[in-house]
């Protein structure tokens, strides 16, 4: 493109300016000349002439500015486009009847193009009507001054024609870029055109083959042969592509089989649906690394669906299943032993249903199961039988007539002793449901069960008594304790004696009383002589009080003995008489 710019639109480019410098040279007014292409057919069939593209230049080759330039077709115009001189420029287009366009000005030199698309055989000078403020434009070789004119026409025709042959081809090449994606099979058959070159239509053809592998993936699974990505991978290599493409399309076309295949098998809920895939072989060109991930997916799910079928069919009818035949992918030893595997699931699941699980392990063929299996199945097998007959002892209302009335040598010594220990256990629990009183009460009105061991009768016979006892004494010692707080409360128990309570009883409690209230009634007495002491004493401590504070004031004024009033006996009398002797003499002696 740079290339074809330099050698040839540059210096017709050239020659453009120059012819209209010389022009302008020339003259002052406006000179709007127009050029119409020939017609280039939308289609080249030539039986079907459906749509004309042409190219209409307007310029003003005159010294002055050309304004209001108006452009009118006689007929209908399908499509167009304007290039403008200037950016800025603001075309209007009418084209409710008729074409028009209106263009305000053009500056001498100026000049815009048209694109003009319409029906059939195109648009001729005469259905042109090109019009400006000062006069009509002319066809470009209507007034030929010279040849200055021819370089500026031929010099536009070979420009315009460039430009659209250049348009055209971008358009075309565009046409098949955009089929490569939608129109796939066209792109695959079709040979180059001329007009692209080889890269880029290895391209469109990469992007065509890519697309096809990609686009045709089948919806049903006996169908994966017949997709896109499986028949490029099992067809030799095509001659329109190089071997460095093959491989990358071969590599996109392995992972969309990955993807395929693995959607495929994840919609596979049978063996038979399964097998629908499995019978499509590999195709030659594809990595063995990637078919052999495939073949790993297939026996994955294939011995999940196995082992699913199989849990499902008869238990006698696992032998026959091992001599089945299998596909030649799914390894024998795998096979046997995913089989094997279920027919002990099986076994397993139905030990918990079964009613008598000993009786249905012995209706087995076990041979098939290895020593270990055997030995756990026969294990598990005793174990539930021997937790039914448990449940059955423990929910039978005679434990004891069921544990005798029914065989069980099968069981293993220390299992019959448990057994017949439930059962009496259960057996005295049926007797007496609730350790109280009452159901105390009732078995001793009944007559002793023949079934139960001596033992346990004796036991439980004993615990009767012992309940009866008890709740005998603990009645008669709640009303002892009752007694017992009205006596220390001080509460007269005078009432008639209790008949839960004995005589010597009775009388134990009456001489308590009366003990109690002796010695209660001393401890009254006792009380008081200590609180008439207290009072004597504390009124003593008082006075030998007021003795010394009166003493201690006298010592400072002793004509405080003569405020002592008889009637306090504060001193005794002869206390008294000696302070005031002594009251005297401190006087009389002025000492104070």
């Amino acid at each position: 493109m740079k290339f074809l710019t330099n050698s040839l639109i540059l210096p017709l480019l050239v020659a453009v300016l120059a012819g209209v410098f010389l022009f302008n040279y020339q003259t002052d007014k406006p000179d709007v000349r127009y050029n119409l292409s020939q017609r280039l057919p939308t289609s080249f069939n030539e039986n079907n002439i459906a749509e004309s593209l042409q190219l209409l230049e307007i310029k003003n080759i005159g010294k002055a500015e050309a304004n209001a330039i108006i452009v009118k077709s006689s007929k209908k115009i399908l499509k167009y486009e304007i290039q403008k001189y200037l950016k800025s420029d603001k075309p209007e287009v009418s084209d409710s009847n008729a074409f028009e366009l209106k263009y305000a000005s053009l500056p001498p030199e100026g000049s815009f193009k048209v694109i003009l698309k319409s029906d059939g055989n195109g648009l001729v000078n005469t259905d042109l009507t090109i019009v400006h403020s000062k006069g009509l434009g002319s066809d470009v070789f209507s007034n030929n001054k010279g040849w200055i004119y021819v370089i500026i026409f031929w010099s536009g025709f070979a420009f315009g024609l460039l430009f659209f042959i250049m348009s055209v081809k971008d358009y075309s090449t565009q046409q098949w870029e955009s089929k490569s994606s939608y129109r796939i099979e066209e792109v695959l058959k079709s040979k180059k055109p001329f007009y692209i070159n080889s890269v880029k239509w290895d391209e469109i053809k990469n992007t065509a083959y890519e697309q096809n592998l990609e686009n045709k993936i089948p919806s049903y699974n006996q169908m994966l042969n017949i997709s896109a990505a499986y028949k490029f991978l099992n067809a030799p290599k095509p001659n329109d592509i190089d071997s460095e493409t093959f491989l990358k399309l071969s590599d996109k076309a392995s992972q969309l089989m990955v993807d395929i295949y693995n959607k495929a098998i994840r919609r596979s809920y049978t063996i038979d649906e399964l097998m629908l895939i499995i019978d499509i072989p590999c195709p030659v060109n594809m990595a063995q690394n990637v078919w052999s991930e495939i073949c790993g997916s297939i026996r994955d799910r294939y011995f999940e669906l196995l082992f699913i079928k199989v849990k499902r069919i008869n238990n006698n009818s696992f032998a026959d299943i091992l001599n089945n035949p299998i596909p030649a992918i799914i390894d024998n030893n795998k096979y046997k032993e995913v089989i094997i595997d279920a027919y002990i699931d099986n076994i397993y699941r139905n030990l918990y249903r079964s009613q008598d699980t000993l009786k249905y392990l012995n209706d087995l063929n076990l041979d098939i199961i290895d020593g270990d299996t055997r030995d756990s199945l026969q294990k598990r097998a005793y174990y539930l039988k021997l937790a039914d007959i448990y449940k059955w002892c423990f929910n039978s209302s005679e434990p004891l007539k069921y544990v005798n009335d029914n065989n069980y040598d099968y069981l293993a010594d220390d299992d019959i002793k448990l057994l017949i220990k439930i059962a009496h256990q259960k057996e005295i629990a049926n007797l007496m449901p609730v350790i109280d009183v009452k159901s105390a009460q009732q078995l001793l009105k009944i007559d002793k069960p023949v079934l139960l061991a001596e033992y346990y009768t004796n036991k439980l016979y004993t615990l009767a008594k012992d309940i009866i006892e008890f709740d005998a004494n603990y009645n008669k010692n709640i009303k002892i304790m009752d007694i017992l707080n009205s006596i220390i409360s001080g509460i007269d128990i005078t009432a008639d004696r209790p008949s839960n309570i004995t005589e010597s009883e009775w009388n134990d409690i009456i001489r308590l009383s009366d003990s109690i209230y002796r010695e209660k009634r001393k401890a009254s007495l006792l009380t008081k002589k200590v609180e008439s002491r207290k009072i004597l004493l504390d009124n003593a401590i008082n006075r030998v009080k007021s003795q010394l504070s009166t003493i201690n004031t006298f010592l400072s004024d002793p004509s405080v003995v003569n405020r002592i009033e008889s009637y306090e006996h504060l001193f005794a009398k002869g206390n008294l008489e000696n302070l005031t002797i002594l009251n005297k003499l401190l006087v009389d002696n002025k000492v104070i």
